[in-house]
């Protein structure tokens, strides 16, 4: 363990500076691409599509495959409810900012998640049309986070085990910039831009949006 934590310390801070590059390049390709807006006479308000692409839009009952597919909304909203809450542990941690108390909370979010992600793994290998439409890295980008979230959940309960978890982090610094977890960059942009083009274009209804 002693190698392993010398070892994960100093790839730490590589994994954080390949992490900020290809990150920065990367998005800096998505915005050269540019964005085209309608050329129609808006028949809506944008700002409204905006503000409800980024709330209501995503409760469960919103989109037939969240509807349908309830515990599989569950498992993705356990597993980044664990996601967020792990990495507010570990800035915390780094900080000395958490108080003893909450430790052992991080560490039980920390297990919600892991459930959640593993749900979704067994889902995606064990049904065939799941099976089929997945790419390799759909399952190397959840057991990734499956052991980045494992590392948290121990290290609440052991910090003797930090290493592992400082190693789970140094592999998701790495591959975050070329695999699907990027989405966490552009996931509220392509919301809002989706928001504004259906704003705009006057599909949203106007009543309150918890009935439809």
């Amino acid at each position: 363990m002693h190698f392993l934590d010398q070892f994960t310390t100093q790839a730490f801070w590589v994994a954080v500076g390949w992490f900020s590059v290809l990150i920065t390049a990367r998005t800096a390709v998505v915005f050269k691409r540019g964005f085209s807006m309608d050329l129609g006479p808006a028949r809506g308000d944008p700002r409204r599509g905006i503000a409800y692409s980024l709330t209501f839009s995503m409760l469960p009952w919103k989109k037939d495959s969240t509807r349908r597919h309830p515990l599989t909304y569950a498992g993705g909203m356990a597993m980044h409810l664990g996601v967020f809450s792990t990495v507010l542990f570990a800035l915390g941690r780094r900080f000395a900012s958490w108080p003893d108390w909450s430790v052992r909370y991080f560490g039980w979010l920390a297990a919600i998640g892991l459930a959640g992600a593993l749900g979704l793994f067994l889902k995606r290998i064990s049904q065939r049309y799941m099976h089929a439409i997945s790419m390799p890295d759909d399952f190397f980008a959840n057991l990734l986070v499956q052991f980045y979230l494992l590392g948290g959940f121990l290290t609440a309960f052991r910090p003797d085990l930090a290493p592992i978890w400082r190693l789970a982090a140094v592999l998701l610094l790495f591959y975050i910039p070329l695999g699907k977890i990027y989405h966490m960059f552009l996931f509220f942009l392509s919301r809002a831009l989706f928001g504004l083009q259906f704003g705009r274009r006057g599909v949203l209804r106007h009543d309150f949006p918890l009935s439809y």
